[in-house]
Formats: structure tokens, C-alpha cells, sequence
């Protein structure tokens, strides 16, 4: 399990920028990000070094977020270990709400995915063969 955060931003031009900044001002490593927008606001979902202290940052610099849990596994870069971790979720009526991917310091791909049921979720990528990630093998 990894912990995610998410923060409600305006679109506006340099308001992404803006919100890096409030994270990297506090030594916090972003290793991955998404944004989804809408037309006036988006919201970006990172994984990042020190969760709680990001999100307690970007509250400091005026963001409204939240940490939530999410799915984090490993998956190899060759062969079709995405497809078929994706194929082990549906085959298991598994639904993905959304998904990004990072690779570790250590080089590792993984998958971090959004969905109900974390717990389950990563039981049933444990059964078909996969590691799930953690918060410390992230730094």
C-alpha cells in the first residue's frame, strides 16, 4: 500500500508550478504525479516522499488535499507483466478508478492504482505472482 496525495488546484497558468514549489521548498521528492482537470479547477494526485508532511505543507500554502491509500505493485519492464496484472484485476471484477505509473530509485516499475478495495486488490496481484510496493522502498 502507498499513501496518495491529492490537492484540488485551480487552472491557472502557473498554479502547478506553484504547487511543486510549495513541496520541493520543504525537501519533499515528488515521484510521481497525474493531474486531471476539469475547466477551472483540477486535481493532482502525487506520490511523494513524506506524505503527511506535504500534505501539511500544501495546507501552509493555502491547498485543500487529502492523503488517501492506494495500490502500489510492482510490475517488470519487459513482457507483458502490465497486461497481465491488469487482466488478473478484471478477471477478478476488480474496477480501477485510475492509474499512473513510477519507477523506484532502485529502478523498479510500478503501478500505483486507485481503487475500492486495497486490501483485495492486492491480494489478488499477490496470488497471480506480483510484489506490492511500499512508502520506504520509495526513497
Amino acid at each position: 500500500m502507498l499513501r496518495q496525495l491529492s490537492v484540488f488546484i485551480e487552472n491557472n497558468q502557473g498554479s502547478l508550478a506553484d504547487l511543486t514549489q510549495a513541496l520541493e521548498s520543504k525537501d519533499i521528492v515528488i515521484h510521481a504525479m497525474a493531474l486531471a482537470d476539469a475547466s477551472r479547477f483540477g486535481v493532482v494526485r502525487a506520490v511523494v516522499s513524506q506524505p503527511d508532511q506535504a500534505l501539511t505543507a500544501l495546507q501552509e500554502a493555502g491547498y485543500s488535499g487529502c492523503l488517501t491509500e492506494v495500490m502500489g505493485v510492482k510490475v517488470p519492464d519487459e513482457g507483458e507483466g502490465l497486461t497481465a496484472a491488469l487482466k488478473a484485476l478484471s478477471d477478478h471484477a476488480v474496477d480501477i478508478e485510475y492509474l499512473y505509473m513510477l519507477k523506484t530509485p532502485a529502478g523498479v516499475r510500478t503501478l500505483v492504482l486507485g481503487v475500492a478495495d486495497v486490501a483485495r486488490s492486492e491480494a489478488v496481484l499477490t496470488e497471480a505472482g506480483y510484489a506490492p510496493a511500499a512508502e520506504q522502498e520509495l526513497d
